[in-house]
């Protein structure tokens, strides 16, 4: 069906293309003008200007407009499908196809008085004037199209010499209790001379003051006590910024202020109401908990404690307190309180008010996914969380799943397999705190440390080959060394794999591909695992974004010590070095598309008695996730290829890929991409049936597959539908010559996927 809706609606598109001979401007009135973007951006120095280029490209992202176009830049890069879909494709009916395709699709025209020229150039004067550019002049042109004078792009013209630097930065005493804070830390000052002047650099550094005083105990000062005075008449093109506190502050404001109590109020009733009969009270350390039900341990909260009754205020506490509290994820709302002592005016009582989110909750979902298997198909997942299982934030998950699943856009019986079907269980508990049978030493820490212990089972059948059951058990550490630095440490992590019954045809591979046979013998694995990541790509303010995992993993390392020939279960256990690096990097243009790069590298090593990495722990290539324009699991190794794929899925022990995908809106909710993938999976070692499979350091590089695509992607809030087409470019199982598309037919594949969440 979707497949089905998806060809119709690339008809309808090619329909609205041969359209483009057509005018789209024979609709506008006779005085609009269709806006076409921005033609180009002319800086004309006067002066000794060093950076145009930059200032070019400043100029050009804050002229920002969209024209019509279909993706979300500020120049015509495309057609504009969408407003020919707008003049052309109008249907009287409320309903039907086309008429859906119009309200979801359809823009109408962006014309010239949209983009309101003159208040656009105040804009672009005031920012320039913002980041040090004084007295530049800002101008605009419409260039109107040869051929069509209802269409125009606008050109921007800067006049301005280079910008106004800092000579010096002076903390002028004022002769109060702050001087000498202010002073002790201009070292950390984030304005240098030589800098250019820039109003965000200001704001941050009065913000960095501030926090500064504020951490000496000055609860009462705030930021617009200070004075950022700037003289540029002692030099050319100069400026002297002269850093002051503001005169007649109220009197609080001098007083350095000091914890005198600690009250904590829990409430579990949801009313936050004075102290009354229904409140017990109790007293733990240097607290006073109130609370009509204790529903968190005093003991946690205290662990959150930074202020210390007698100390001094501090703001960096009180940010510590504030987040330590919320890392713990048992709490709706967290309301955080100084109040001045009436008979002692330096003293401050701190209150905190507690509120629980709901302990246990109930989830079900429906949904469409995609495995690493390259199966597609509906799945029921059912799980109960809570959240606060014995009061100190332990989480205890539990789910159910099931599903069903095909293989999508396969050409033709390739040996994969059609279908397949799953059950699953999986039980977890985690604990704010680490547990270890010795004592360890560790400095409080506002991002709190999980142990987690966890256990599941998952049944497999895979209809045309075999019935798989696996069990697991885990028990590690996670903890944060930054905002954006995680670490996860499994030292006890047991999988378990049996193979439970088998077709005759995959008897037949089983039996005739001894390397098919030990992948699925040996799948007994007792597993070290480490994993770092650091990952700033949430923080959709910054333009720059990175995100890298990498992944260490030692199997049987313990175990070969008491015996190399130990069984388990019967079965032998595996023994390798598996270690896998994920570096993604996103770039950001204006917070409305995004460009990201992947890259993908991942190595198991099988050590010992061990010659073969477990069929679970290979790696593979195509899919959904990987080489979009590739079936999974059906490319490689190397440069293998039969006439038919006479093994049951193609794996291997090395894996290298790069993904470039450009993300960009179309409408409010729906998103669009386009994609290249490159990859593919080799083995340590070659496999003599099936010849090119092997790691060959200057042959490697000729062997990569290659893919590209378009894909539409819903955006839900909660979750993301995807939709991806994929077409293959390359593929390095043919001989030379033959291995692109435009010289070998064959090659030719287009593979849907239908997805939840972005593939990287």
């Amino acid at each position: 069906m979707i497949m089905r809706v998806t060809y119709r609606f690339l008809g309808q598109l090619l329909v609205v293309t041969v359209l483009q001979a057509c005018s789209n401007t024979k609709f506008l009135p006779d005085d609009e003008i269709l806006y076409t973007g921005i033609k180009k951006v002319v800086i004309v120095p006067q002066g000794d200007l060093q950076d145009i280029k930059g200032l070019e490209s400043s100029v050009y992202w804050s002229a920002y407009f969209k024209p019509n176009n279909s993706f979300y830049l500020p120049k015509r890069v495309l057609p504009p499908v969408r407003l020919w879909i707008y003049n052309y494709m109008d249907s009287e009916k409320e309903k039907g196809f086309k008429h859906w395709i119009h309200k979801n699709f359809s823009q109408p025209p962006v014309l010239i008085r949209d983009v309101n020229l003159d208040a656009r150039v105040k804009k672009l004067e005031s920012e320039l004037f913002n980041e040090g550019y004084f007295d530049a002049k800002v101008n605009y042109l419409l260039y109107y199209k040869p051929k069509n004078p209802k269409k125009a792009s606008v050109i921007y013209q800067v006049l301005t010499p280079e910008p106004y630097t800092y000579q010096s930065i002076n903390f002028m005493r004022s002769q109060t209790n702050f001087d000498t804070i202010i002073q002790s830390s201009a070292g950390k000052s984030l304005i240098r001379a030589g800098d250019n002047y820039d109003l965000e650099t200001v704001l941050q550094e009065r913000d960095r003051i501030t926090n500064a005083v504020r951490d000496s105990g000055f609860y009462n000062f705030r930021k617009e006590y200070l004075m950022f005075n700037l003289d540029t008449s002692q030099g050319l093109r100069v400026i002297d910024a002269h850093v002051t506190i503001a005169e007649n502050l109220p009197k609080i404001s001098y007083h350095r202020q000091y914890i005198n109590k600690i009250n904590v109020k829990m409430i579990a009733g949801g009313i936050d109401t004075t102290l009354s009969e229904s409140f017990d009270t109790l007293r733990y350390g240097d607290m006073t908990i109130a609370y009509d039900n204790l529903f968190f341990k005093p003991q946690m909260i205290q662990k959150a404690m930074y202020q210390k009754p007698g100390e001094h205020y501090r703001q960096t506490y009180h940010s510590k307190t504030q987040t330590h509290l919320s890392n713990f994820e048992v709490f709706k709302q967290i309301n955080i309180r100084y109040d001045s002592v009436k008979s002692h005016t330096d003293l401050l009582d701190m209150n905190i008010t507690l509120t629980p989110i709901k302990k246990i909750s109930l989830s079900a979902e429906a949904n469409m996914v995609t495995k690493s298997s390259g199966f597609a198909g509906p799945a029921v997942v059912a799980g109960l969380q809570n959240q606060n299982v014995f009061k100190g934030g332990e989480k205890l998950n539990i789910s159910l799943k099931a599903g069903f699943e095909w293989q999508t856009n396969t050409r033709e019986n390739t040996g994969l397999g059609f279908n397949s079907y799953e059950l699953g269980a999986n039980a977890s508990l985690s604990f704010p705190r680490v547990i270890a049978p010795f004592a360890l030493k560790s400095k409080t820490n506002v991002y709190i440390p999980q142990t987690s212990v966890n256990a599941g089972f998952e049944f497999l059948n895979r209809v045309q080959y075999y019935r798989m059951n696996s069990f697991n058990v885990s028990y590690g550490y996670s903890w944060k060394t930054g905002r954006y630095n995680q670490h996860n440490f499994a030292p006890a992590n047991f999988n378990f794999v049996v193979l439970v019954d088998t077709t005759p045809e995959f008897s037949e591979i089983y039996k005739d591909n001894p390397s098919v046979r030990r992948s699925f013998e040996e799948q007994n694995i007792l597993s070290i695992r480490y994993r770092y990541a650091f990952d700033n790509s949430l923080n959709k303010e910054k333009k720059h974004r990175i995100s890298w995992e990498s992944g260490t993993y030692v199997a049987g390392a313990f175990l070969s010590l008491i015996d190399e020939n130990l069984k388990i279960f019967g079965k032998p256990y595996s023994r390798f070095v598996k270690i896998t690096q994920d570096l993604r990097y996103y770039y950001t243009f204006q917070r409305r598309s995004v460009l990201v790069n992947r890259i993908y590298a991942g190595m198991g090593y099988p050590v010992g008695n061990t010659t073969i990495m477990p069929y679970v722990e290979q790696f593979f290539s195509g899919g959904a996730n990987s080489v979009r324009g590739f079936v999974a699991r059906s490319l490689g190794p190397g440069s293998y290829r039969g006439d038919t794929l006479t093994y049951f899925d193609q794996t291997g022990d090395i894996k290298l890929e790069y993904n470039l995908e450009y993300r960009y809106r179309i409408g409010e909710r729906l998103f669009g991409a386009v994609f290249l993938d490159v990859g593919n999976i080799w083995l340590v070692k070659e496999d003599e049936l099936r010849p090119g499979s092997g790691f060959n350091q200057s042959t490697f590089y000729t062997q990569f597959a290659i893919g590209t695509g378009f894909g539409l992607r819903f955006d839900l809030d909660f979750f993301v539908i995807r939709f991806d087409l994929g077409l293959a470019l390359r593929h390095p199982g043919y001989e030379k010559g033959k291995r692109w598309l435009f010289e070998n037919k064959e090659i030719y594949q287009l593979n849907g996927y239908l997805a939840i969440g972005y593939p990287f």
